[in-house]
């Protein structure tokens, strides 16, 4: 034990000019070292958790999903992780008549922009970035869609309050909405 304490373990728990005296400064550092949070790891292994938690979630999802096959035995919310029945419906290319589908290119285009305008600006904002390369960037016009990305969100934000009037009226039209209760129209889209 001795060997193990004052030999490999000293060497690792402290550099050579910090060395402990005794076997009990060795132990409270240990210790400390043990009880001592680090914020970066607990962050990681709760990063891991929430991982592991959807990964099982989808995997007894989709086991759920293979092994009760019949229609009236199954429920709708098991399947809700399943990647089996999610894999078919994001697959799927049948449209309805419905449809709109220049909307889709629309939604396409600006989630590419979004998710350029995003790296530019954790790239532009990092340490490494060049202010003076910065400055010349914005000046330059072929540049414009970088700087001008809050535009993309008015585009969503187009999108999102055009469909929901679509289906609103569409709704009005069928009679399926008898009464229409504003409050609790904006709890759901609150929700949502």
């Amino acid at each position: 034990v001795d060997f193990f304490l004052w030999g490999h373990l000293k060497s690792l728990v402290h550099p050579p000019d910090d060395r402990p005296q005794s076997a009990e400064d060795i132990i409270a550092y240990l210790h400390a070292a043990i009880t001592t949070v680090d914020v970066t790891m607990q962050r990681h292994l709760h990063q891991t958790g929430v991982l592991v938690f959807f990964t099982m979630l989808v995997g007894l999802s989709t086991m759920y999903d293979v092994l009760h096959r019949k229609p009236e035995c199954r429920r709708d919310i098991y399947l809700s992780f399943s990647a089996l029945t999610n894999g078919r419906r994001l697959f799927s290319c049948s449209t309805s008549v419905d449809t709109l589908p220049a909307l889709h290119g629309i939604r396409f285009l600006s989630i590419a922009w979004i998710v350029l305008d995003h790296q530019y600006l954790v790239y532009s904002s990092a340490p490494l970035s060049n202010a003076i390369i910065l400055k010349e960037q914005i000046s330059d016009w072929t540049r414009m869609y970088l700087f001008n990305g809050t535009v993309s969100v008015d585009t969503f934000l187009l999108l999102s309050g055009f469909l929901l009037s679509y289906l609103f009226l569409k709704a009005m039209k069928n009679k399926a909405l008898a009464e229409f209760n504003i409050i609790l129209f904006y709890i759901h889209r609150y929700i949502r």
